[in-house]
């Protein structure tokens, strides 16, 4: 899925338009290794998904992209990733 950033940023000396999360192509395995990066940041795993900075691990994950990424990306882009990530964990029709 693709998200098209109504504010475009700067990582890591590209411009960056568009983010792709590869969530389809993620397994259990993604999961547990995400929980693992959530806890190394200081995460409660009790929250797991209930978390921002979880779903901001797990998209980071998805786009294969560090997480600090998301100290670039705006408010509103960002929220709008986390809805999406919410949304597919629940498997939610968007």
């Amino acid at each position: 899925m693709k998200i098209t950033l109504k504010k475009p940023v700067k990582y890591d000396g590209e411009e960056i338009k568009e983010v792709e999360l590869n969530l389809e192509e993620m397994t259990g395995k993604d999961l547990a290794d995400t929980e693992n990066d959530y806890v190394a940041l200081g995460g409660n795993p009790a929250f797991g998904s209930l978390s921002l900075k979880f779903n901001q691990c797990l998209a980071a994950r998805a786009m294969k992209q560090p997480v600090d990424i998301f100290e670039s990306i705006g408010l509103v882009d960002s929220n709008r990733i986390q809805m999406e990530i919410q949304h597919f964990l629940l498997d939610l029709e968007r």
